[in-house]
């Protein structure tokens, strides 16, 4: 008698279960076919009639700073990752001058690189690798006129170049020099 108790109760407890299952699940699927037809009816399209190609866009005589305004009627529209690209209105940097390579005696891994700064840059291109054409290695030097490397192969010769960069574009590389 006690163990039949036992069944109807748990058999109870299921039923009661799968009851506030079902009904869950269909009050989530209704809520969730409610919410999408709302969404389609609140959404409006815009027709694109001139069929205008989305990528880049050149703008003529767009060559000075100042505002720019842009506007889309009849519809509210957001930009996003707009960039301008363009040239500056002076001269592009000189050549870096005295570039130089010491490398260290007893830890051939590291080297110190150093050379002149341009009076008309605001960073540096160090270019490595490990034969004259195979430049791949580029490390960037912002507002300093040397830099401290320690990522070489202790028994590999790099070769180096360094090109400096301003606003208005990037200078001619220098000659490529072998380290051993």
């Amino acid at each position: 008698m006690f163990f039949q108790q036992k069944i109807m109760v748990r058999n109870y407890y299921i039923a009661r279960l799968k009851r506030k299952t079902i009904f869950c699940s269909f009050t989530i699927f209704f809520c969730i076919i409610f919410c999408f037809q709302v969404s389609i009816a609140q959404q409006k399209t815009y027709c694109n009639p001139v069929n205008i190609d989305y990528g880049y866009t050149p703008i003529p005589n767009f060559s000075e700073w100042g505002h720019h305004r842009a506007t889309a009627d009849p519809v509210k529209f957001a930009i996003s990752g707009f960039r301008i690209f363009g040239n500056g209105g002076g001269s592009k940097p000189d050549t870096v001058q005295n570039f130089i390579v010491l490398r260290t005696e007893k830890d051939k891994r590291s080297a110190w690189i150093k050379w002149r700064p341009v009076n008309n840059a605001f960073a540096y291109n160090i270019y490595l690798g490990t034969a004259p054409g195979k430049l791949y290695n580029c490390i960037m030097v912002h507002d300093a006129n040397e830099y401290w490397l320690k990522t070489m192969d202790s028994e590999k010769p790099y070769y180096f170049c360094i090109e400096s960069i301003n606003e208005n574009g990037v200078s001619s590389r220098t000659k490529v020099i072998k380290v051993d």
